[in-house]
C-alpha cells in the first residue's frame, strides 16, 4: 500500500474539523482523553509510590480518576486528588477535596481508589496528582506525579 495514502487520510480528517466543533468526533464517538502518572514520594516520604489514570469523554461534564498507592504505611489514611498544573507550579484541586474518596493503607501497604468527579477537563490543561499526609493535613502533600496523555 502507498504509505501517502494514510497521511493523506489523516491530513483530510483533521482538516474538516472547523474550529474545536467537531474535535474528537469520528464515526459518531465521542474521544476518550486518557492521562497517566507514576507517583513518586517526597522527602521524607520517598518509600510511598503509586500510579493515576485519569480519563475524561470531550463533551461530557465529569471525569473518572484511579490511584494507587503502594509502599506506605499500614492503617494510614492518605487524601489524594487531581489538581490544575503540575508537582513543580502546585495548583488547585479539580473538583472538591470531598469527590475524592481517601485511601485506606493495607497490611501489604497499598491501596486502590476510583472516583467519579464531577467536573469537566481541558483536553490540553495540564494536572497532576497528589498524595497528602492526613485528612486533618491535606496541604502536607507526600507524594506527587505529573499527568502525561497516552
Amino acid at each position: 500500500m502507498n504509505k501517502a495514502v494514510p497521511v493523506a487520510l489523516a491530513v483530510a480528517l483533521l482538516g474538516a474539523c472547523d474550529d474545536n466543533e467537531d474535535i474528537g468526533v469520528i464515526g459518531g464517538e465521542a474521544d476518550v482523553v486518557i492521562w497517566t502518572a507514576d507517583i513518586f514520594g517526597l522527602a521524607p516520604f520517598q518509600y510511598v509510590g503509586g500510579t493515576a489514570d485519569v480519563t475524561y469523554e470531550l463533551g461530557t461534564f465529569d471525569f473518572g480518576a484511579t490511584a494507587e498507592i503502594f509502599g506506605d504505611n499500614p492503617g494510614s489514611v492518605r487524601p489524594w486528588n487531581v489538581r490544575f498544573g503540575t508537582c513543580a507550579s502546585g495548583g488547585d484541586v479539580v473538583g472538591l477535596e470531598s469527590d475524592y474518596l481517601p485511601f485506606v493503607v493495607d497490611g501489604a501497604g497499598a491501596d486502590v481508589v476510583s472516583v467519579i468527579v464531577p467536573e469537566p477537563l481541558d483536553p490540553l490543561g495540564l494536572y497532576h496528582v497528589t498524595f497528602s499526609l492526613s485528612l486533618d493535613n491535606q496541604d502536607i502533600v507526600i507524594a506527587c506525579g505529573d499527568l502525561f496523555l497516552l
